[in-house]
């Protein structure tokens, strides 16, 4: 999907090649076939991971920071 949002972004304001999601994805398709909705997944998915395990962390800081909070000024 990140190769059709990708496309759709780009697409012109005045000159749309596009009509919408599914045009877009049956271009794709019948232009480059099946792989080009495979392009770049490798990236994505190493990119991905140390972001996802970054905001995890910093959500579980958060959290104990705020119960934290809470247990203290609420005994």
């Amino acid at each position: 999907m990140d190769v059709v949002k990708s496309r759709l972004q780009a697409d012109g304001v005045y000159l749309n090649k596009y009509k919408g999601i599914l045009d877009c994805i049956l271009q794709s398709y019948q232009n480059e076939g099946l792989k080009v909705f495979f392009r770049g997944i490798t990236i994505n998915a190493v990119r991905g991971f140390p972001t996802s395990s970054a905001m995890f962390l910093g959500y579980e800081l958060s959290l104990k920071a705020m119960k934290r909070d809470q247990t203290e000024t609420n005994p």
